[in-house]
């Protein structure tokens, strides 16, 4: 696995560990702001972190596929 698919990898996981985090947090304000507010701020929240991460590292699902492709035809 290239460095470049193991930082993807880890940010990922590490987002994903976060998020939950973050929506247990959030949880606890469901009965003063409901779940729909909660909803559209955690589709927020994973809007901005989705576009950083895409822009920051590069890790869109099409820049993926072509680091795979490049990867399984030895060119990395």
């Amino acid at each position: 696995m290239s460095d470049f698919i193991g930082m993807r990898t880890y940010a990922t996981l590490l987002w994903q560990l976060l998020r939950s985090l973050i929506e247990g947090a959030l949880d606890g304000l469901v009965r003063q702001l409901g779940r729909r507010v909660i909803n559209k701020v955690l589709a927020a929240i994973d809007q901005g972190v989705e576009g950083f991460l895409e822009e920051a590292l590069q890790i869109s699902a099409p820049q993926v596929a072509v680091q795979l492709q490049a990867e399984a035809l030895g060119y990395l």
